[in-house]
């Protein structure tokens, strides 16, 4: 298992071990989709879709990427791409993150999903209307 802080010297930012990536893939008829489940975590395939999305607004996927849906993120859905979804795409609603080659410890990316993007719920507030309200508690 990876233990990041007993290998890092200061503190250190999620971003300064992970990097945003952006993979255009070439212009088709029909792309086949890949989505992020909220309910485990596992990247999975929604099939050929034929949508009207711009190429420009896809995303190819890769394995090992770490996946983040920008509208389910705070439902927990957030995992890593595994060989049966590479080359798939997602629309630019997702994100994804894949280790930065500068890091200054080896990161793995299936001992950074979930517990690292543990979201406070209470201090979220969503994305495309999406939003969860904070306990009033």
């Amino acid at each position: 298992m990876l233990d990041i802080q007993g290998r890092l010297t200061e503190p250190t930012r999620l971003f300064d071990l992970l990097e945003p990536v952006v993979r255009i893939p070439e212009e088709r008829d029909a792309h086949e989709y890949a989505y992020v489940s909220s309910t485990d975590g596992r990247v999975r395939s929604k099939g050929v879709q034929d949508l009207a999305y711009s190429e420009r607004d896809l995303r190819v996927l890769r394995s090992g990427d770490i996946l983040l849906s920008g509208i389910d993120i705070v439902k927990g859905a957030i995992g890593v791409v595994g060989e049966d979804c590479n080359g798939l795409v997602v629309s630019k609603e997702f994100f994804t993150l894949i280790p930065r080659k500068d890091a200054t410890v080896e990161v793995l990316p299936e001992y950074v999903v979930p517990p690292a993007f543990a979201i406070d719920e209470r201090n979220y507030r969503g994305h495309s209307d999406r939003r969860v309200q904070p306990d009033s508690n």
